[in-house]
């Protein structure tokens, strides 16, 4: 391991045992696995599209649909802002509150805010395990598992995980039970993939549904979506090419730059940059730092 990647590794543990989980996170997320767990969030943005419930929601919503490109950068960005700033910052209220004024009065049942909250906590870890350059701890499970509780306190989330093993069981659960096929999951895996495939290098795209269920490592998830999972084989050599992406970077020094800054140009939806009265539905966007 480069003697960076161990440095880092003792502060996280550092930050654990003086329980600044927040720090903890941000520096998880942005550092020591930037470029896994920005995948995994990605792969936890698409998991409401799997139920029929929550895909009508969203497809009544509109903004998915209408413009999946900035429905899903904004998504990211604002997770992505509340990890860089603080949940507590000025940044983070008042993306709190556009999150919190965007679910609210969709009829959205508790459950499902809570399963989606596990998805945010348990994807990108789980992701991770197998591309990621060193294997997962206790610090960087309990560092997700903390910064996501107090987002769902923020957020009026009624029920939530006690422990990062209770967040897996939640949302197995709650996949077993309800995820199903249905028009509207596959009408959103559509419009999610018109932006996931433009982010990746030209030659691979026409692959992007089968390379993406490896991703996703759920074949009924990636059914729902009206993905077709890759053959078995298939499968396990991306998963092996993923484990010696890990293990070369393992021994490289990390970077020192963050995988995220705010403001920062955002792909195709904001080539020039943006400001944080760029982000969500027209609807709920309002100046300020409330977070109701």
């Amino acid at each position: 391991m480069h003697p960076d990647r161990r440095r880092r590794t003792r502060e996280l543990a550092s930050l654990a045992r003086e329980e600044r989980w927040e720090e903890a996170y941000r520096r998880l997320a942005l550092y020591e696995f930037g470029h896994e767990i920005r995948m995994g969030l990605q792969l936890a943005f698409l998991r409401p599209f799997c139920t029929p419930r929550m895909a009508r929601t969203l497809i009544d919503a509109g903004t998915l649909v209408a413009d999946p490109l900035k429905r899903a950068y904004d998504t990211g960005l604002i997770i992505y802002e509340c990890i860089a700033n603080g949940l507590d910052s000025p940044a983070g209220r008042k993306m709190i509150g556009v999150m919190n004024r965007a679910h609210r009065g969709r009829g959205i049942e508790d459950e499902d805010m809570t399963y989606v909250l596990c998805a945010f906590i348990v994807c990108p870890l789980r992701y991770t395990e197998w591309t990621g350059w060193r294997p997962l701890s206790d610090v960087d499970k309990n560092a997700s598992l903390n910064f996501y509780r107090q987002m769902g306190r923020l957020m009026n989330i009624k029920v939530l995980p006690e422990t990062y093993s209770e967040a897996e069981r939640i949302l197995d659960d709650y996949e077993a039970a309800n995820v199903v096929p249905s028009p509207e999951a596959r009408t959103l895996g559509d419009s999610l993939m018109s932006v996931l495939r433009d982010r990746l290098p030209g030659p691979v795209r026409p692959f992007a549904r089968p390379l993406f269920t490896v991703l996703i490592d759920q074949p009924d998830v990636s059914r729902a979506l009206g993905y077709s999972p890759l053959p078995a084989p298939a499968q396990a050599s991306m998963r092996a090419l993923g484990r010696f992406y890990g293990r070369v970077n393992r021994e490289l020094a990390p970077s020192t730059e963050p995988v995220f800054e705010p403001g920062n140009k955002a792909g195709k939806a904001y080539p020039h940059g943006y400001t944080l009265d760029d982000l969500g539905p027209r609807d709920v966007r309002v100046r300020g730092t409330e977070s109701g």
